[in-house]
């Protein structure tokens, strides 16, 4: 059977993905045998959220592009493509909505499916900051969890923000809405989260990061010390950023199939080939696999033979 019309989408996001796979990989093998990394290992990881983000821009660009194909606008694709990418700036859930809704008449958030490691409520390491506690939260990656549709926006969003908060790291301005500035100021500063509400948020945004709120902390004061990411967060960008991009093309195919007559069972599954790495060994067996019916092929980690 032919190859869907979405898979050279995909095979753009194969290649797309090869710097994230990297860094990883990287990463891996320069870690300290006592556990303790220099500061250029937390670089790595800022750069694997960066390049995940980065990943994310290209497949939504692609997929918009080919499915368009798909409703027959061939002629002028040049231009359409150039007016994509054009839009296509800030590849957070709002604005990857507008340009599919926009170009396309469908919404992918709803479709959206990633799992991630993450860690339920806790608070530890208290240290004096002036006349504050800075407590560390939530940092014991013992759990993993599925998120669906704006859930899983929310947290895709957080990395989005992360990329962009890294000349601010001594501030929750770009971690964290205003909204969630609140609720950590309010009450997660000073006690662990105990209502279900907070603590979903909670482990959305341990899933993204490491934060040290400060307790007590003013009415105007910013409640979050600093923030930083760790190798968990640096795996997990990559693993939402696949389970993003698999449930959004398995969403995109459904509703070609409904509204261009793109008949799925006439063409080859589609599938997002990966580069396996140390990645995987990393996620595990319940991690390293898709959340939707685009499966994650995993091919040899091979960077010279590309």
């Amino acid at each position: 059977m032919p190859p869907h019309p979405l898979q050279a989408a995909l095979d753009r996001v194969t290649v797309a993905l090869y710097t994230s796979t990297d860094l990883m990989e990287i990463a891996q093998t320069r870690k300290a045998p006592n556990g303790r990394s220099d500061a250029r290992q937390a670089s790595l990881y800022r750069a694997t959220v960066a390049s995940c983000v980065g990943t994310l821009e290209e497949a939504t660009e692609a997929l918009t592009c080919e499915a368009l194909r798909c409703q027959g606008a061939n002629p002028g694709m040049a231009l359409i493509q150039t007016a994509v990418a054009r839009l296509m700036q800030t590849p957070n859930s709002d604005e990857i909505r507008k340009l599919m809704s926009g170009f396309l008449g469908y919404d992918p958030v709803p479709g959206w499916t990633v799992r991630l490691r993450t860690s339920a409520p806790a608070h530890k390491h208290p240290a004096p900051v002036g006349t504050s506690m800075a407590r560390e939260l939530w940092t014991i990656y013992n759990q993993e969890r599925t998120w669906s549709g704006t859930d899983a926006a929310t947290v895709m969003d957080r990395f989005v923000r992360i990329r962009h908060a890294f000349a601010h790291q001594d501030s929750s301005v770009s971690l964290l809405t205003k909204k969630e500035v609140d609720r950590v100021r309010s009450a997660l500063s000073k006690s662990k989260a105990s209502a279900s509400d907070d603590i979903s948020f909670v482990e959305g945004l341990n899933a993204a990061c490491a934060v040290r709120v400060l307790n007590p902390v003013g009415a105007a004061q910013d409640p979050v010390h600093d923030w930083r990411l760790h190798e968990t967060h640096a795996l997990n960008a990559l693993l939402c950023t696949l389970g993003v991009v698999s449930s959004m093309t398995d969403g995109l195919a459904c509703f070609l199939e409904q509204h261009a007559g793109v008949q799925r069972t006439a063409h080859d599954a589609l599938q997002l080939r990966v580069q396996q790495g140390s990645w995987v060994t990393l996620a595990g067996s319940s991690l390293a696999v898709s959340p939707c019916p685009v499966d994650w092929v995993l091919e040899p980690y091979k960077p010279s033979y590309r």
